[in-house]
């Protein structure tokens, strides 16, 4: 389980940078990353990097029980909301992708 545990650390680790990124692109006067609260992504992973402290502890019964919790939260919130909101038009990925990659330009997936 620790394999696991570690990939959630990662996991954890990359919203909470994610999130915080797309906070201080709105205080800077920018778009933020998605149309999503930022604030409200980072108290979720926040949390979400919190409960892994229960598996490292080895309280397997409360670890699940926050996974399960969060299996909820982060699916409805952090992908079926985003889906419904439709094309990625909205979401800004130039702060994470070169330039020379990301021409800003809206790309249709057929």
């Amino acid at each position: 389980m620790t394999a696991l545990l570690l990939a959630q650390v990662v996991y954890a680790t990359v919203g909470v940078a994610y999130n915080v990124v797309s906070l201080r692109a709105v205080r800077a006067g920018r778009q933020p990353l998605s149309q999503g609260s930022a604030a409200a992504g980072l108290a979720v992973m926040l949390a979400y990097g919190a409960s892994l402290s229960l598996g490292f502890a080895g309280l397997d019964v409360a670890y699940r029980a926050a996974m399960t919790l969060f299996i909820v939260v982060i699916g409805y919130a952090g992908l079926l909301v985003h889906l419904r909101r439709g094309p990625s038009e909205y979401y800004r990925t130039s702060y994470l992708v070169p330039s020379s990659v990301s021409t800003g330009q809206r790309v249709e997936v057929v």
